[in-house]
């Protein structure tokens, strides 16, 4: 685990709130079978929540049940494309008690090249 980053015991069951983490990439810790995690952020609102898609597209005919908010701890399992969202076409599939599609955008996982160094294609 990196140096500085707390994360809560709410990360076994999917998303966790935690002090800020110091880079992008943090290791998720036992219980999860993510290998990284990262950090909700600059989803808009706020304390706004994104929800979970079954597919990479915001025109999903399945909306799942997780959602995600700005700090909140995400367990990442893969990337895939979709739609773009602020120019990023990338989209993680979360891990843990989520199981659905977040666009990349409002993850903290860095560049495209950053996201493929981490996380395998889905």
């Amino acid at each position: 685990m990196l140096a500085g980053a707390t994360l809560a015991t709410g990360l076994l069951s999917g998303v966790a709130s935690a002090a800020p983490l110091t880079g992008a990439y943090v290791h998720c810790g036992a219980g999860i079978s993510a290998e990284w995690c990262s950090t909700a952020t600059s989803i808009p609102g706020g304390t706004a929540t994104m929800s979970e898609y079954s597919c990479a597209s915001y025109s999903c005919s399945t909306v799942l049940t997780g959602t995600i908010s700005n700090g909140d701890i995400v367990p990442l399992h893969c990337y895939t494309y979709g739609d773009s969202v602020g120019g990023d076409n990338i989209w993680i599939l979360a891990d843990g008690n989520l199981d659905g599609y977040f666009p990349d955008y409002y993850i903290n996982t860095g560049s495209p090249a950053d996201v493929k160094a981490h996380l395998y294609h889905c």
